[in-house]
């Protein structure tokens, strides 16, 4: 496993105390080097010993719109995982919905119903355009659910039961992309 840390090169933490702070260290964050470096912990993670044939990207929020990005711009991961993954944000230059005929590995997104980052629109148009993609995905939208909703440690936002949900998927699409998909079907 390797978990990315985005600010690593700028040489200090962002301040992240409010909703409008991490929302503008969000928008700052570069697109294409924080991609390069999925990448490049992906080719990291394939040269150590305990390395497998396959690497599976897991992203939240931030992360999960990163993991959608890499999963159709680099085309190495054998499958990824978005829990709440923003599909359009007019500050950055490009966003998933725009990306999604490109994607080249199965998606699993995970997405609250009462998301306020993450639009029923937005949601629909992200489908509409994956279906024009070489690669399977599914998606699951959670009752009630708002933004983050997998965050125990945040009462406010935390939902147990779409929290149990969504992780029992992710366990079984990663089982099955990770190994046993790779079987051989006569």
């Amino acid at each position: 496993m390797a978990v990315l840390d985005y600010y690593r090169g700028t040489g200090h933490s962002p301040d992240l105390s409010t909703v409008e702070k991490i929302g503008a260290a969000v928008d700052a964050l570069p697109d294409a080097e924080v991609v390069l470096d999925i990448e490049l912990a992906m080719a990291w993670l394939g040269q150590q010993e305990f390395a497998t044939e396959k690497t599976a990207l897991l992203g939240f929020c931030i992360g999960g719109a990163f993991a959608i990005q890499a999963c159709a711009t680099t085309g190495k991961p054998a499958c990824a995982i978005s829990y709440y993954g923003q599909l359009r944000n007019p500050k950055k230059p490009i966003d998933p919905i725009t990306l999604a005929p490109e994607l080249n590995a199965p998606l699993l997104l995970h997405i609250g119903e009462r998301d306020r980052l993450i639009t029923n629109t937005d949601v629909n148009q992200f489908r509409d355009a994956a279906q024009r993609s070489p690669a399977p995905i599914e998606v699951h939208t959670y009752p009630g659910a708002p933004h983050a909703f997998d965050e125990w440690h945040r009462p406010a936002v935390f939902r147990p039961i779409a929290s149990s949900e969504a992780w029992q998927r992710t366990l079984t699409f990663l089982e099955w992309h990770l190994t046993h998909h790779q079987r051989k079907h006569a």
